[in-house]
């Protein structure tokens, strides 16, 4: 059993792989009732497990693909998904540096 999947599988990328990251996690609220501990648990998956997957496969090893999927919410909102918009805009951000840098 491994303790970290991702540096598993850094270690055998080949020329030319292809990486998706597709979460994200709803945690409805209205902002007002929005909580530190339910944003955290909001973003992590979209914000810090694409920092990670980069983190573990991108430096050194050229890739054809490295797909990040985010949500229309970043753009026009979504009642009650305030911690939602906010992951999505993240990553919406992140994927522009790292486009920037030519990844």
């Amino acid at each position: 059993m491994t303790l970290n999947p991702l540096a598993d599988a850094s270690a055998s990328v080949d020329n030319g792989a292809s990486w998706m990251h597709a979460s994200g996690v709803l945690n409805d609220a209205l902002f007002a009732e929005q909580a530190i501990g339910k944003a955290r648990h909001t973003l992590a998956p979209k914000v810090t497990g694409a920092l990670r997957l980069y983190d573990s496969v991108c430096h050194g090893s050229p890739l054809s693909t490295f797909a990040l999927f985010s949500s229309i919410a970043a753009t026009l909102g979504s009642a009650g998904q305030a911690d939602y918009s906010a992951a999505n805009g993240a990553l919406d951000g992140f994927s522009s540096t790292i486009s920037s840098i030519g990844v």
